[in-house]
This record gives C-alpha cells, structure tokens and sequence, in this order.
C-alpha cells in the first residue's frame, strides 16, 4: 500500500505501516496514526468520529490519540510497542490507562469502564478546559 506523503502535521518525514492500512507517520515536529477508509470501516463508531479526516486518512495525534486505533486493532500492538520495553502482557493494559487519561468519553460510548485514577486525571482535566 501507499504510505502517506502528507499528515495533518505536515509533510511526513517517516512512516511505518503496522497493518495494511494502519500508518505511523512523523513529521518535522509531531505525528501520530493514520488510518486508511478501508480499514476506518473496522473502528467503532466511537473511534471513526474521534480521527480527524485529512488527506484521505483518519488521523489520531501520537501524544494522546494514537491508543484509540490501536486498541481497536489488536494486530498492530507489536508494531506500536516494539521500542516500548514494555512485556506483551502489559500492552492491554497500558492502552486502557491511556486510554482512561485522555480519551474516557470513548471508552464510556463503547461501555468500557476507565481505570478509576486515570479517569479521575480525565475529569479533572475537563473542568479545566471547561474554566478556560
């Protein structure tokens, strides 16, 4: 398949693909997942809506996105964390604390309970951009 030449950060510097149709991309300065149509249709409804569409792709931001695809699409986890040092058996659970961080309203549109303290940070952070 074709990698991406152009993300929603600029024009992408390096790409892996970690499943047909699954992209990561860096730019000069940031990056993130990129997603083909093809396998967009695979997402949950709640992960579809969550990707900004941009050049073809649905793209999810490295810093707090990238967990949504790639909890949806447990063939990519060895790709997304073979520089992590973490054990295979702690990837489920490194995706749901993320996951319970920065993206709990997905987890709750897909019935999936955030962890407890993660979730706190979450709704702690929702009154802040609430303040501002």
């Amino acid at each position: 398949m074709t990698q991406p030449k152009y993300s929603m950060w600029g024009v992408v510097q390096d790409c892996e693909e970690w499943l047909e149709g699954v992209f990561s991309v860096s730019t000069a300065g940031h990056g993130g997942v990129l997603v083909t149509p093809e396998v967009a249709k695979l997402l949950s409804e709640a992960a579809r809506k969550r990707g900004a569409k941009m050049q073809g792709y649905l793209q999810y931001e490295e810093d707090c996105d990238w967990a949504i695809p790639v909890y949806e699409l447990p063939q990519t986890w060895a790709k997304a964390f073979k520089w992590s040092g973490l054990p295979e058996i702690e990837w489920g659970k490194h995706l749901l604390e993320t996951l319970s961080a920065w993206n709990a309203d997905y987890l709750l549109e897909r019935g999936v309970e955030p962890l407890e303290k993660q979730y706190a940070y979450w709704k702690e952070n929702q009154k802040l951009f609430e303040r501002s």
